[in-house]
């Protein structure tokens, strides 16, 4: 919502922000800023807090979840790679630190930001040059000649827009976050793990790690993600308290490092994960009211692009807004359908790399299952699957 308040104030629309929490911050949780969303990031004047809160891995670096044996390493910002490439670094970056720096540019283009706001209610216009209307949970209307729904995987707005509710699935994995002061890490018995250098991987049976530094390396993000059945409830899916223990027993085995590690982690949340499909139509069939990010397309996190996505959706619909008015001839109508059809085959296709992923990421490797050992057919391929992986990820990082 903050990305789409930036991009469209820098067009000159004004733009008012509803937040239903009571505050924009939010928990312990990481954002990697690939080139393109640091593209966009730049182009809305934020390069400076980037610079100053995120942190610039030299490498990508995947390790074998046993003895933390390189799979493949990727020069990132090494040699000023993703700029050579894209024409931009990548940064990792706290969540709460990239609200902040989007909040203060929104508020000096003077957006009207209210938190604690939920939306009960829409209305169309009655005419194609009228206003849509919003119902605030207060009582009151607010008219809008657009009206974006970027109110997350849990959307509200999002079955007034389709005609059919999207149906989502819980899958096996749950996903444990917690953030460490970089001090941390310093242990000198986790130096050969290089961790200041790089976003690192550990890819194993059912389930991978992930660990980078953000606020301009003063703390660790990391990230745990493991596939088991243990129904954890549908209010897994907004994150609660996890137990530790059970966290760290899930990587019984894994590389000591590793789970050197895990022993600093002393809170953590965890959700849940569920899957659902891209939506098809993101504007409302009769009225201005469209879809923005998780709302249209949520998807699983292995291809770490959710925040990316977003930012692309907003950079397109600012764009195309562009072309209503000021001697233009297209109507707000059409040009919502043309940010649709932008970006529903692309917001498709990361939903499918995502998916990919997460097959990638957690292949067993011929040893063992929860249900003791592999046959020996199964053995076997798992073994050779796994090795083929290995190779393909070393290949495409050289």
């Amino acid at each position: 919502g903050l990305c789409a308040a930036v991009a469209l104030s820098l067009k000159g629309h004004k733009v008012t922000v509803l937040e239903q929490g009571e505050s924009t911050s939010e928990g312990s949780a990481g954002i990697q800023s690939s080139p393109n969303f640091t593209k966009l990031l730049y182009s809305w004047g934020l390069e400076s807090g980037l610079e100053k809160y995120g942190a610039k891995p030299l490498f990508m670096e995947q390790r074998r979840w046993e003895d933390s044996s390189e799979i493949a390493k990727v020069p990132i910002n090494a040699s000023d790679a993703m700029e050579k490439l894209y024409g931009y670094p990548h940064y990792n970056i706290h969540r709460a630190d990239l609200q902040r720096i989007l909040l203060n540019r929104a508020r000096q283009f003077g957006v009207f930001i209210t938190a604690g706001t939920r939306v009960v209610g829409f209305e169309p216009a009655v005419s194609a040059m009228g206003q849509d209307t919003i119902v605030l949970n207060s009582g009151r209307r607010i008219c809008a000649d657009v009206i974006i729904a970027a109110d997350s995987n849990r959307s509200g707005m999002k079955g007034l827009v389709l005609s059919d509710e999207i149906e989502s699935w819980f899958i096996r994995d749950s996903v444990y976050r917690a953030l460490l002061p970089g001090t941390l890490l310093e242990d000198p018995e986790l130096e050969s793990l290089d961790l200041k250098e790089n976003t690192t991987g550990w890819l194993g049976p059912d389930g991978h790690v992930i660990g980078y530094y953000v606020r301009n390396f003063q703390m660790y993000n990391i990230v745990m993600v493991i596939s088991d059945d243990n129904q954890l409830g549908q209010e897994a899916r907004r994150g609660y308290p996890g137990d530790l223990e059970k966290m760290y027993n899930a990587f019984e085995g894994w590389d000591w490092r590793l789970r050197r590690m895990l022993d600093f982690v002393d809170s953590s949340h965890i959700w849940r994960l569920q899957d659902r499909p891209a939506a098809k139509r993101w504007v409302h069939p009769d009225g201005n009211l469209v879809l923005l990010g998780d709302a249209a397309h949520a998807k699983l996190p292995y291809a770490a692009a959710g925040a990316a996505s977003a930012a692309e959706d907003a950079a397109a619909l600012a764009e195309c807004l562009g072309y209503v008015g000021g001697g233009k001839d297209r109507s707000v109508r059409e040009v919502l359908k043309i940010y649709e059809e932008i970006r529903v085959p692309r917001a498709t296709e990361v939903v499918e790399r995502s998916r990919r992923n997460r097959i990638v990421f957690h292949m067993h490797d011929g040893k063992v299952n929860n249900n003791g050992w592999l046959s020996q057919r199964a053995h076997i391929k798992a073994g050779r699957e796994q090795r083929e992986r290995d190779a393909r990820l070393k290949a495409d990082a050289d």
